[in-house]
């Protein structure tokens, strides 16, 4: 007198529909991972570009309260040493300042001459290169209201 169970239904996926699953994520994965990387690599360019900004505006701005003059290079140099003559004249008056903006560590900053930021509040215009690992990443050029513009270069003819 054994009665007999009542069979249940499989619950489940099968392997084969297990495998088509991951084959779909895969390939989707595939396409969008490319994307992503270029869309990271702007918002670190524009987040660095803003910080630039930033630094800058603050130069400008203890320039104009302390009333003296400041010079942008690569690196802060001690007051008595300036940088290449041929390349910015020499700021006159007693208090020279030669200052320098902080970069996260990779990145590296190249100035087409030094930048002076005048007690007047105002900039000298120059051309700036950021480029991170030798690879350059972002031109910049400062105008005389001290705002950073990014600049395109042309792109080759094909």
């Amino acid at each position: 007198m054994t009665q007999a169970l009542p069979q249940r239904a499989k619950s489940g996926y099968s392997l084969l529909e297990m495998m088509i699953v991951l084959a779909i994520i895969s390939l989707s994965v595939a396409m969008v991972m490319p994307r992503m990387g270029a869309a990271l690599d702007q918002v670190v360019v524009h987040t660095l570009q803003f910080e630039m900004q930033r630094q800058v505006s603050t130069l400008r701005r203890r320039a104009y309260l302390e009333q003296t003059d400041l010079w942008l290079t690569e690196q802060a140099l001690p007051a008595a040493q300036a940088p290449d003559e041929a390349t910015a004249p020499e700021p006159v008056g007693p208090q020279k300042q030669w200052v320098a903006i902080t970069l996260p560590k990779t990145w590296k900053a190249a100035y087409a001459s030094p930048i002076r930021f005048k007690s007047s509040g105002q900039c000298t215009v120059s051309n700036i290169e950021v480029s991170s690992l030798g690879k350059t990443s972002i031109r910049l050029s400062l105008n005389e209201d001290c705002q950073l513009i990014r600049t395109y270069s042309a792109r080759p003819a094909a």
